[in-house]
């Protein structure tokens, strides 16, 4: 996914395809979902890649969300480049919904493996201890303070 994904598109209106199909996404099951929105599996066909796509509706979300927090949650996606950190690919806006693709963490995020899983092996515990100190010290050095982003599980215990 590179560099020319990363901007914020108006998607092109076509009644005969699905906004995510006009882009090349298919998508498949539910892996989430917020008071806002359902977070997608999803496949992008022009890149044969899995991502997430969480899809925002703009009926459920409040006008301080929509125009305050989700335009600067995508800016500071956007700046974000780090291994232990979610990769922001694209943001689409349609006039009933927004769409924010991104990377996908095959196994979930540490919180949900934890719950799901239960206590892990102390040696796993450090090294996502220091992934995830790692991951919070490149958010401090952005000036962006660590509002709980979605830390993958990484892909060697997956």
């Amino acid at each position: 996914m590179g560099a020319e994904a990363t901007m914020v598109e108006t998607a092109p209106s076509a009644p005969y395809l699905s906004v995510m199909d006009q882009y090349g996404y298919q998508l498949g099951k539910v892996i989430g979902h917020g008071s806002y929105g359902i977070v997608y599996e999803a496949y992008f066909t022009k890149q044969k890649a899995k991502v997430a796509i969480k899809i925002i509706s703009k009926k459920k979300a409040s006008d301080d969300y929509l125009n305050k927090f989700l335009p600067r949650e995508i800016q500071v996606m956007k700046g974000l480049h780090h291994k232990y950190l979610i990769t922001f690919y694209q943001a689409i806006e349609t006039t009933s919904r927004h769409y924010i693709i991104m990377e996908l963490a095959p196994a979930g995020d540490i919180l949900e493996w934890i719950q799901n899983s239960g206590p892990c092996a102390e040696p796993l515990a450090g090294r996502w201890f220091a992934q995830l100190t790692l991951g919070v010290a490149y958010l401090h050095s952005k000036a962006i303070p660590p509002v709980p982003p979605p830390f993958p599980v990484p892909p060697a215990t997956s």
